[in-house]
């Protein structure tokens, strides 16, 4: 069945010459570079997928942390509060939520059940929860799991070819996967079960998968407007950045219970770890383990080393200008690069005046940085052909 699924949808995809755009190439993604990570632990006892999260397995579970917007919908205002939790079995994975409202909670929770019942849109245009999955890490296949509080669910298999992306939308006919929700006051809630072979994830302590989940939270008052409402796309792994690109999703590790330390549950996934550097994103920086041995960044600190190589590169601009004995010359190249200089000034003065950054400051400001960085550097190599121009006789 699932055979014959994935050759129709290609049969289909060939017929119309691409069934979808070139892959983006989120060229400001660094592949694998660091993550954030999850301990997922084992479960003796699966819970009941009914939507009433009243099991002891969930309560036994740590949630996962440090949730921020992604790089569309509502920027500004604090994250909408998701409670997440997920453990395993031999089988299957397990994920229970609680979304909640809990701004103007009678407001809001009407508005969100108008928009679960709005049955003409498609689920993912109301409230939902999406669960992206790397199942075998190869940043290639995802699979792309959506579910709502109304017992619908979807799931869609995407393969990457490099130069085009195949869609089989029906994937989740197939699969052997179930959900529950409900509604509370001023929350709702998800339980969901997949099995771990239809997103190719070995049942094994030690292995490790890419996920993100994401709440597409739409029931949310706006401030001072009230009666308005706008949505947020809340992301766990991809602050300020895109939802989709599996690159930068964070990791599920399966462990039997959670480890004493960092080190000892890497090692379950990484048996060379003393000979390798693996990299953590935490809420308030980065852990890196290398060779062993544990360091920490946070975040603002990792932007000061990228606003250093930004200062550098006005430092150097700012000696070749000073030591040319053509001052027209100069004067014209520095109209060039002006604008840069006073968008680094900018950037020094808003870094200046912060004590701690988020994950999605970090991504942003490290963007601006390499920008204006960038731009200094091909002013100099710009300005000192013109310059030697200037001496050819």
């Amino acid at each position: 069945m699932k055979q014959r699924a994935v050759i129709a949808v290609l049969a289909t995809w060939l017929s119309a010459g691409l069934a979808q755009a070139a892959t983006p190439l989120f060229t400001d993604a660094k592949a694998a570079d660091n993550f954030k990570l999850y301990w997922l632990v084992k479960t003796a006892t699966p819970p009941v997928i009914d939507g009433a999260l009243g099991d002891a397995a969930w309560k036994n579970l740590e949630p996962l942390q440090d949730w921020g917007v992604c790089n569309y919908g509502r920027q500004d205002g604090a994250p909408g509060e998701i409670d997440l939790r997920a453990c395993w079995d031999d089988q299957n994975l397990y994920l229970g939520a609680r979304l909640y409202h809990r701004r103007d909670p009678a407001r809001d929770m009407a508005e969100f059940k108008r928009n679960l019942g709005n049955l003409a849109a498609a689920i993912y245009a109301r409230e939902c929860l999406e669960i992206h999955i790397d199942g075998n890490l190869d940043h290639a296949t995802r699979f792309q799991a959506i579910v709502n509080a109304g017992n619908e669910r979807m799931m869609l298999w995407h393969y990457d070819f490099g130069w085009g992306i195949l869609v089989n939308n029906d994937y989740g006919l197939d699969a052997d996967w179930e959900s529950a929700g409900g509604i509370g006051d001023d929350h709702w809630t998800l339980e969901v079960r997949i099995a771990l072979r239809d997103i190719q994830v070995q049942p094994r302590a030690g292995y490790m998968f890419g996920i993100n989940p994401c709440w597409f939270n739409w029931a949310d008052t706006r401030e001072n407007s009230p009666g308005k409402y706008w949505w947020q796309f809340l992301t766990w792994s991809t602050h300020g950045d895109s939802h989709h690109d599996p690159r930068l999703y964070g990791r599920f590790l399966l462990v039997e219970e959670k480890p004493k330390d960092l080190v000892s549950g890497l090692r379950l996934a990484y048996p060379d770890l003393d000979k390798r550097t693996v990299m953590i994103q935490t809420p308030d920086g980065f852990t890196t383990v290398q060779n062993g041995a544990v360091a920490t960044q946070s975040y603002l600190e990792k932007l000061r080393e990228e606003l250093d190589r930004a200062r550098a590169a006005r430092a150097r601009l700012g000696t070749l200008a000073g030591g040319a004995d053509q001052p027209a010359l100069v004067a014209r190249m520095r109209s060039l690069w002006s604008s840069q200089e006073e968008t680094l000034k900018k950037l020094e003065t808003e870094l200046d005046a912060k004590t701690v950054v988020n994950m999605g400051d970090l991504r942003r400001y490290r963007a601006d940085l390499a920008k204006v960085a960038d731009a200094l550097d091909n002013a100099y190599w710009r300005t000192k052909q013109e310059l030697f121009l200037q001496d050819l006789p």
